[in-house]
């Protein structure tokens, strides 16, 4: 909404634009923009928030119950020092995998330290600076929980550098919503969410709602959809290592005393 003028309204502006519908990826610093163009009655789709509001419309992965799972299946292998590195921008499916975390480390009885909760700008160099910072605690994490794809590869990459061996030294536990995983070495274990999916039904449900196309019966009314998101089990994660990595500030890596 940058190309808004001053004082122009928001249907003023997609007139000038020639612009009939919205496809909007948001976050918690313009929900409220997004509330005004659905007051405006602008036709429009949010992709990957949700909104309680009963104008507004929306896509988006349920991305709390894989993530939940996620760090069971940490828990499980026995790692109980279990970091999360989410993104900095926040929206309701960042949120969630944040609330899913918590909920996982308080049914097993752990307190969540706040040295292992790190906000980042999540790209590659993110991953990569959260990955330091993390192994360069007094007490490192034996497993990480990254939000977003590319922090994960950043987080790989920046392992790899370091010599540090996933999962033999460190487990990694991801986020992909497209197949970014199966490029990485190893392919990296990962909530998967089905991007493709949302922008189509997104797509589908606004180009129907401004057309006259619409085949009888069909519903062009408010799109409210949730589609499940599911774990994926891949080669990141194994059991916890008997000492954990250290790393310091140079990047030598250095041994934890038992």
């Amino acid at each position: 909404m940058r190309q808004r003028r001053e004082g122009e309204s928001h249907t003023g502006m997609l007139s000038r634009l020639h612009l009939d519908g919205l496809l909007i990826r948001d976050d918690h610093q313009t929900r409220q923009l997004v509330e005004e163009i659905a007051a405006a009655g602008i036709p429009s789709v949010v992709i990957a928030d949700r909104f309680e509001r009963e104008d507004v419309n929306f896509v988006c992965c349920n991305s709390f119950t894989p993530t939940l799972q996620a760090i069971e299946h940490l828990l499980h292998m026995g790692h109980r020092r279990i970091a999360i590195c989410h993104n900095v921008l926040s929206d309701t499916d960042h949120r969630d995998r944040i609330a899913a975390y918590d909920r996982a480390m308080a049914d097993a009885g752990l307190e969540t330290d706040p040295a292992l909760r790190f906000a980042i700008r999540a790209d590659v160099e993110g991953g990569g600076a959260a990955l330091c910072r993390f192994l360069s605690l007094p007490d490192p994490p034996t497993a990480i929980f990254f939000t977003d794809p590319p922090a994960t590869v950043g987080a790989l990459r920046r392992a790899m550098e370091l010599d540090v061996r996933v999962p033999e030294d460190l487990s990694i536990v991801g986020v992909d919503d497209e197949d970014l995983r199966k490029m990485t070495h190893p392919v990296y274990t990962a909530v998967c969410q089905n991007a493709n999916e949302l922008g189509y039904q997104a797509a589908r449900w606004l180009c129907r709602s401004l057309s006259d196309t619409a085949s009888p019966g069909e519903n062009t009314e408010r799109i409210a959809l949730q589609i499940e998101a599911i774990l994926e089990i891949n080669k990141t994660t194994g059991a916890p290592p008997a000492t954990p990595v250290r790393v310091s500030p140079t990047g030598v890596r250095i041994s934890v005393s038992q």
